[in-house]
C-alpha cells in the first residue's frame, strides 16, 4: 500500500460510516454491547482493548466519521493524529480543538468524547499499552542537555496533572511522513510487519521529541506553565555558554537579580 492508496483507503466509507449516515443522530448499536462504569463521578462506556491487544503492541483505528463519539475511557493508553480537518474533542471535562497535525496521547482512564466529524475530518487512534508507550516514548530521551531534562520533567507533571499531552506537528513534515508509514505497514500486513511497526513508532515518538524542542517557546499544550518559556530561555544559554558564564552574568543578561534567578530555577527544576 503506498501513499495514494492509503489516502483512498482512509477516505473510503466504511459499513459503520454508511450506518450514520442513514441513521443521523444515533449512536452505533455496537455501543450496546459495551460496559458502562462509573469513573469519578460520572457513568463512561469502558473500552478494554484486550483481545487486539494480546499479539500486538499496538492497533490502529480509523475514528468513525458522520457521528459523535460518547464519553469513554480505556484500559490502554490512546494516541488521537488528526491525519486531516479537525475534530473537537471533551477531555475530562475540558474542550479541546485539534486540527491536522495535532496529536494527543491519552492517559489509560482518561474519560473522552469527540463530536461529530464530516468527510474530510480524518482521525487516526493508535491503541498501545502503558508499559509500551514509556519503553517507546520516554527511553529514547537522550541522557544530556539541561534542556531536554528541563522539556522532559516539565512533559511527565504536565502528563500527570491533566492525564493527556497535545503536540502540534503541522509544520513538520517529516511526522506526517512517519505517521503515513506507520499506517501503511500496519495495514499492509508484510512478512516483517511487526519489526516495522515497532520501527515506525519509535520514528513518530522521536519526532514528537524534536516537535517538543523545536516549539518549545510556542504554546504546545493550551494548558503549560507560561513561566517554561523563560526558563527555557535561560537553560538553552546556560547550556551553549557552560564553559565561561556565571550566575551573575547569567542573571544580568536576562534582567534578573542573581538571587531571584537562582531561587526561580530551583523552583521550575527541582534543582
Amino acid at each position: 500500500m503506498n501513499y495514494e492508496q492509503i489516502e483512498e483507503f482512509l477516505h473510503k466509507e466504511t459499513p459503520s460510516e454508511t450506518w450514520h449516515i442513514l441513521h443521523p443522530g444515533k449512536i452505533s448499536p455496537a455501543y450496546s454491547n459495551i460496559p458502562i462504569c462509573k469513573i469519578g463521578d460520572q457513568q463512561a462506556y469502558y473500552f478494554d482493548f484486550k483481545n487486539t491487544l494480546l499479539n500486538n503492541n499496538m492497533a490502529l483505528i480509523k475514528e468513525t466519521r458522520y457521528t459523535i463519539i460518547p464519553p469513554h475511557f480505556h484500559k490502554d493508553m490512546e494516541m488521537n493524529y488528526i491525519y486531516e480537518g479537525s475534530c473537537r474533542f471533551t477531555i475530562n471535562g475540558r474542550n479541546i480543538f485539534l486540527k491536522k497535525g495535532d496529536i494527543c496521547i491519552l492517559e489509560s482512564n482518561a474519560v473522552h468524547s469527540a463530536e461529530y466529524k464530516g468527510v474530510n475530518d480524518i482521525v487516526i487512534n493508535v491503541v498501545f499499552r502503558r508499559s509500551f508507550f514509556i519503553n517507546h516514548f520516554f527511553s529514547q530521551v537522550p541522557n544530556q542537555g539541561i534542556v531536554m531534562h528541563f522539556l522532559m520533567d516539565s512533559l511527565l507533571q504536565e502528563h500527570e496533572n491533566n492525564k493527556f499531552l497535545i503536540f502540534h506537528t503541522s509544520e513538520r513534515e517529516q511526522f506526517h511522513t512517519a505517521f503515513q508509514n506507520l499506517v501503511c505497514t500496519y495495514f499492509n500486513r508484510d512478512q516483517l510487519c511487526r519489526e516495522l511497526l515497532d520501527a515506525y513508532i519509535r520514528i513518530v515518538f522521536l519526532e514528537l521529541l524534536n516537535t517538543i524542542y523545536d516549539n518549545v517557546l510556542s504554546d504546545y499544550s493550551d494548558y503549560n506553565d507560561r513561566d517554561n518559556d523563560c526558563v527555557f530561555q535561560i537553560l538553552n544559554y546556560i547550556e551553549k555558554n557552560c564553559s565561561h558564564c556565571t550566575l551573575i552574568q547569567t542573571a544580568h543578561f536576562f534582567g534578573y537579580n542573581p538571587n531571584y534567578m537562582s531561587n526561580f530555577l530551583k523552583k521550575k527544576t527541582g534543582n
